[in-house]
């Protein structure tokens, strides 16, 4: 796939559409699942889309998160929390 005029295009020349809306036009690539997304469906700022950024760790905002604190109930990442026991994570906040 390649981008040509701000979309993107498979190797036979068609238009990428958005892997989310299915819809408008591949604009940008997920850094994290790397699924093509429009504009709407794509946060610039981060450069994920919108699926991988309602997952993200709470605390360092950059690695998808595995589990809700315990106590706060934040979002969090194995990197950014303990593991209570073999269900249970703190993030490294509360502990």
């Amino acid at each position: 796939m390649i981008c040509l005029n701000s979309s993107y295009v498979n190797s036979n020349g068609e238009k990428v559409l958005c892997d989310i809306c299915g819809k408008k036009n591949a604009l940008y690539k997920c850094k994290i699942c790397k699924r093509n997304v429009c504009e709407n469906d794509f946060y610039d700022e981060i450069g994920v889309c919108k699926i991988c950024a309602a997952s993200l760790c709470e605390i360092c905002k950059t690695r998808l998160s595995v589990t809700y604190c315990q106590y706060c109930g934040k979002l969090v990442c194995t990197e950014d929390s303990i593991q209570l026991d073999n269900v249970r994570r703190i993030c490294i906040e509360c502990f």
